[in-house]
C-alpha cells in the first residue's frame, strides 16, 4: 500500500472515532487512538523514506532505433595539384678535344745535336740567340676552361711552300723537324714545342725533314735537308699539324720577308 492509503485510513479512523465519541466513549477512544498511532508511525518513517535510494529504471524507447542507412555527404573542393615539371635530360659532358694553338713565331738560332758517333740526334736552341738562322713557329697544347686537355703523341708537321704568285713549290715536306729530339713531337697538356719552318744559310733557304728508312736493323729515322733552287725561293709556307690520322691544327701561313737586309717571318692573313 502507498503512504497515501495509510493517511486515508488514519483520517477515517479519527473521523469514525469522533463519530463514535458521540455514540460511545470506548469505541471513540479506540478509533482515535489507532488513528493517532498510524499518524505517529507515518511521521516516524517519513525521513527514512526520503533517505531511501531512488532507482530509476530507463526503458528503451522502441520508437527510437538507429538507422543503418544513415549517411552523410561532405563535398570538399580540393584544387588540382600543379603538374610536375619533367626533369631535364642529362646531357653527357663533352670529352676534351685537342687544342693546339699557335703560341709564337720568330727568327731564332738553332744548332745541330750530334750523337756520340757524329750522327744527327735533333736540334736545340743555344743560349746565344744573337745571330738567328731559322724561322720557327711554337705551338702549345692548351687546356680548356675546366683545366682539361688531351695528351697528343706523334704529332706530325707538314709544310707547303709557295712562290710570290702563290703557286706551290715542289712536293712540300711531309715530316718537318721539331726543335728537340729527332722524332715527331709529343704534347702533354700546356706543353709547347717549336717546329722548324726554314733555315737560312746566306742566300740559300733549306728545310730539315725526317726521313724514314727500313733497314736490316729495323726502321731508321734520319734528318735530311731540302735546299730550294735560288730561282724558286719560297715566299711563304703553310703549316698543318696531323695526329692520329686527323688534322689537329688548321693551316697557318707565314710569309718570308727581308727587312734591312735581314730575313724575317710574319704571319700571313
Amino acid at each position: 500500500m502507498a503512504r497515501s492509503d495509510f493517511w486515508s485510513i488514519a483520517a477515517t479512523l479519527i473521523v469514525a472515532g469522533i463519530g463514535y465519541f458521540v455514540g460511545g466513549k470506548v469505541t471513540a477512544y479506540g478509533c482515535i487512538g489507532l488513528g493517532a498511532v498510524i499518524i505517529l508511525y507515518l511521521f516516524a518513517t517519513h525521513k527514512k523514506s526520503e533517505l531511501a535510494p531512488v532507482t530509476v529504471k530507463q526503458e528503451a524507447n522502441p520508437s527510437m532505433t538507429a538507422s543503418p542507412s544513415l549517411s552523410q555527404s561532405i563535398n570538399l573542393h580540393i584544387p588540382p595539384l600543379p603538374p610536375i615539371p619533367e626533369a631535364a635530360p642529362l646531357v653527357p659532358k663533352p670529352r676534351p678535344r685537342p687544342n693546339l694553338q699557335l703560341q709564337s713565331y720568330r727568327m731564332a738560332k738553332i744548332d745541330d745535336v750530334l750523337g756520340d758517333h757524329g750522327e744527327m740526334n735533333g736540334f736545340c736552341f743555344p743560349d746565344d740567340q744573337s745571330k738567328p738562322n731559322a724561322a720557327v713557329a711554337c705551338i702549345k697544347n692548351r687546356s680548356n676552361a675546366d683545366g682539361e686537355g688531351v695528351y697528343l703523341d706523334d704529332v706530325r708537321a707538314t709544310l707547303t711552300f709557295r712562290d710570290a704568285q702563290d703557286n706551290e713549290i715542289g712536293h712540300g715536306i711531309n715530316q718537318a723537324c721539331w726543335v728537340g729530339p729527332l722524332f715527331n713531337a709529343t704534347f702533354d697538356v700546356e706543353e709547347s714545342h717549336c717546329v722548324i719552318l726554314a733555315v737560312m744559310r746566306g742566300d740559300e733557304i733549306g728545310v730539315p725533314y725526317l726521313k724514314e728508312e727500313n733497314t736490316g736493323m729495323g726502321l731508321a729515322i734520319s734528318a735530311e735537308a731540302h735546299v730550294f733552287d735560288k730561282a724558286k725561293v719560297p715566299q711563304s709556307v703553310e703549316l698543318i699539324l696531323v695526329a692520329q690520322g686527323r688534322r689537329v691544327l688548321e693551316p697557318i701561313v707565314f710569309a718570308f720577308e727581308d727587312e734591312n737586309g735581314e730575313a724575317t717571318i710574319k704571319r700571313k692573313v
